[in-house]
């Protein structure tokens, strides 16, 4: 009986993982974000739960805006785009900003400092649109 139960929570959990989608970041003209440093798929999790996202916003997404500074790291973020008021999934995307520097040129050779990025994230495997 308790390898069936351990069984079972073992495909809960994983069917959960698997529906998670990771933060996806791009610059405010398409071109793709390098990191050097981003968080890790615990970290992702951690910051969503701690923002107070539950099964209810399994269908949300957010999207967060930052810059670029000269160090490399994200400053300025706020909330911009949500697929309704309530969604906390904005504010477990805040919560990351901290893990997240950046190579100091985008994927197409252009310096970074100061632009614009885009972090947006579909929870429980939702698309963005």
């Amino acid at each position: 009986m308790r390898s069936v139960l351990l069984a079972a929570a073992a495909v809960a959990f994983a069917g959960s993982a698997a529906a998670q989608q990771t933060p996806r970041a791009q610059f405010d003209n398409g071109v793709g974000v390098v990191w050097t440093s981003e968080p890790a798929p615990a970290d992702v999790w951690r910051a969503i739960a701690d923002a107070g996202v539950s099964r209810s916003d399994e269908s949300q997404w957010a999207a967060i805006a930052c810059t670029v500074g000269e160090n490399r790291r994200l400053s300025d973020c706020s909330i911009v785009d949500r697929s309704n008021p309530e969604t906390q999934v904005g504010d477990g995307l805040l919560e990351l900003v901290r893990y997240y520097r950046a190579r100091s040129t985008d994927a197409a050779g252009q310096p970074v400092a100061g632009r614009r990025v885009v972090i947006a994230m579909g929870y429980g495997g939702t698309r963005i649109p």
